[in-house]
């Protein structure tokens, strides 16, 4: 399929529920040490995870890289950390930049982009921050964008999407890349009430397929 689709291990880490969708899903969205300790004792191909977050340790830089993880990048001095390790380690990291777009996803119920966020590189940092990486130490194979979480609404979810694309190709465009790996997070909103409207999952994916006939001539070589 042209999409893969991620759990975001977050959303409940359960031992069980994670050897499940072992099965069910392409990939794992992390955001800690811990979780992907509990990936791996489920015996997880921790090649198919992501990690991400703002504070990232030393330690959890240094299991990515052993282990092949994706690390979403969300600073220079994040960067330079793990180039750091990478070369003690005699061993690439692979690496993505998360983008702070400069707008953000309404309805959502928690908001990160547009503005000053703690989650991601402003957008116009992006270019000085691609020409940073040109580091025998780390292999840039995308970028990741991640507007809001808890969107119950599927038009504004999928008008994230496409403006997400549309950000992404034109850095992609400013830094001569063509990225492997596009992540556009999720953000799927569950209803906690029977009071509120559950996400129209069929019309997400009418979306995205019409999103995926739009940009997949751009982004030829990318999940």
């Amino acid at each position: 399929a042209d999409i893969a689709l991620h759990y975001a291990v977050k959303a409940n880490p359960h031992e069980a529920l994670l050897a499940f969708f072992k099965d069910h899903v392409d990939g794992f969205d992390t955001a800690s040490l811990g979780e992907l300790i509990r990936l791996a004792d489920q015996g997880v191909d921790l090649g198919r995870c992501s990690l991400a977050g703002p504070a990232k340790s030393d330690e959890e830089l240094a299991f990515a890289l052993k282990h092949d993880v994706l690390v979403n990048l969300e600073s220079v001095g994040e960067a330079q950390r793990l180039a750091k390790i990478a070369k003690t380690a005699g061993k690439k990291a692979r690496v993505a930049l998360r983008i702070n777009p400069p707008f953000e996803l309404k309805g959502s119920g928690m908001r990160m982009g547009g503005g000053a966020k703690p989650f991601g590189i402003d957008a116009e940092q992006i270019p000085a921050m691609a020409a940073e990486l040109d580091d025998n130490w780390l292999r840039l194979e995308g970028f990741h964008l991640y507007a809001g979480s808890q969107c119950r609404e599927a038009a504004v979810l999928v008008e994230g999407f496409d403006k997400g694309l549309a950000l992404m190709a034109e850095l992609a465009a400013a830094i001569g890349f063509s990225p492997k790996i596009i992540n556009l997070g999720g953000g799927f909103g569950i209803a906690y009430s029977p009071l509120e409207t559950p996400l129209d999952l069929a019309a997400v994916g009418k979306g995205l397929k019409e999103l995926l006939a739009l940009w997949r001539p751009r982004f030829a070589n990318a999940q």
